[in-house]
């Protein structure tokens, strides 16, 4: 027993020691694991589980494992498949030893729903199946010889628990526990089962174990974003989600594109998420005013309505009339024709961004006809334009009205496309 208490005082060394340490590897969404595993064993047969001798002792047992594992699909669910060499021994009844080697080979299902850093519990379970060869036969008889004999193959089933420490980001320290149990009686030459025998009856052995495991592909990019599992850890993201700030734009295109923090979804808190900026409106994610025009983007957007890329619809300047391209009449009339929607609703928008701005609607008109007519046709115009705002919501008291007629020519008369240009209506702010 002095053996066993030696090594467990050592793996309790090993893993305060562990503790001290500042490595934080992540256990989960790797490409394999190689490890090497030493056992102790302790029998479990006939001769253990009934009564010894007082002066019985444990003989020293041993297992030699090698083993691959790699996850099926999921990071806390692995798969392994292992074989080793080792020796199982023991004492019968009369305290001669008996000794048989090993050689399992198993398939075991490995269970680890913890995602931590620094240590990883796991649990596993699986099947295979065990050659035996037995070494030294045991001095006590065997009551039943038709079913006994000394090697062969058999199935057993391994289970245990144990725990994963990470000593650097590549390399593991695996320390388990478990017991497998043979689906034959025979591991000790010593065979006592009959047709009545309950499983439990079976040979099995106990198992302690301490090893070092290789990983490689640990630092992965399970989510695809471009990043790999280390920076994420760096930076703060989620490995396992491509948009840890859910703004639309995944934390590889954030950091490595757009230089953007993809733990903030407005970096440049202007109101607007950074997808939003990258991929509808084009605007600079990092620049809370991409046009200069002293409102930022999400003012813009969500207020104002006007394009965050275009300054000249943000800034309506006093006394710097704008043409009001597209507003047209019936011939000699002040009725507006159904085509001078859109640059009507143009107007509408400025009034209603700027609520505090006072405006001038002017009407022109060319030069065909008495002046005195042409003049108050102009007002008319006008006047029809303020109704027309009015109507939509703006406040009469912030539209003033006046008719030019022919006073204010836009170009030359020279040709019939000239006096429609000098046909029109203008904008301006006046205060």
């Amino acid at each position: 027993m002095q053996g066993y208490k030696s090594i467990a005082g050592m793996l309790v060394l090993v893993v305060l020691f562990i503790f001290q340490t500042n490595v934080f590897c992540q256990f989960n969404d790797y490409s394999t694991k190689i490890g090497l595993q030493f056992n102790g064993l302790l029998s479990d047969t006939e001769f253990d589980k009934d009564l010894k001798p007082d002066n019985a002792d444990f003989k020293f047992s041993y297992l030699s494992r090698l083993f691959l594992r790699f996850e099926l699909g999921t990071p806390i669910l692995e798969a392994e498949v292992g074989a080793g060499y080792g020796s199982l021994a023991g004492v019968d009844f009369t305290n001669a030893e008996w000794k048989t080697s090993l050689i399992p080979i198993d398939f075991r299902l490995i269970l680890s729903p913890f995602d931590m850093k620094g240590w990883n519990p796991y649990g596993f379970a699986g099947g295979g199946v065990l050659n035996f060869t037995v070494e030294t036969r045991p001095v006590s008889p065997s009551p039943n010889t038709t079913d006994l004999k000394d090697e062969g193959w058999v199935g057993f089933v391994p289970v245990g628990l144990g725990i994963e420490f990470a000593l650097s980001d590549n390399l593991l320290l695996d320390i388990s526990g478990g017991y497998s149990l043979a689906f034959d009686d025979n591991l000790n030459y010593y065979n006592n089962r009959d047709a009545y025998s309950d499983p439990e009856d079976n040979d099995g052995y106990y198992m302690a174990g301490i090893g070092l495991t290789l990983v490689s592909g640990i630092d992965s990019d399970a989510d695809g974003d471009g990043l790999l599992k280390s920076e994420e850890n760096q930076i703060g993201t989620d490995p396992n989600n491509p948009d840890t700030d859910g703004d639309g734009l995944n934390d590889g295109v954030e950091v490595r594109t757009y230089f953007t923090n993809p733990l903030n979804p407005d970096s440049d808190s202007d109101g607007l998420t950074d997808g939003d900026e990258v991929m509808t409106h084009r605007t600079d994610p990092l620049n809370a005013d991409s046009d200069g025009d002293g409102l930022n983007d999400g003012v813009e957007v969500n207020t104002h309505k006007t394009d965050p890329l275009n300054p000249d619809d943000d800034v309506v300047k006093i006394e710097v009339p704008i043409v009001l391209e597209g507003i047209t009449f019936e011939t000699n009339k002040s009725d507006i024709t159904p085509e001078s929607e859109k640059t009507l609703m143009s107007a509408l928008k400025t009034l209603q961004t700027h609520t505090d701005i006072v405006v001038e609607i002017s009407g022109h008109t060319d030069d065909v006809g008495k002046n005195a007519y042409n003049q108050k046709l102009s007002e008319r115009r006008a006047e029809s334009v303020k109704v027309w705002l009015v109507a939509k919501g703006i406040k009469a008291d912030r539209i003033i009205t006046v008719g030019y007629g022919e006073e204010k020519p836009r170009v030359a008369n020279y040709s019939d496309s000239n006096r429609r240009l000098k046909r029109r209506i203008e904008f301006k702010r006046i205060k």
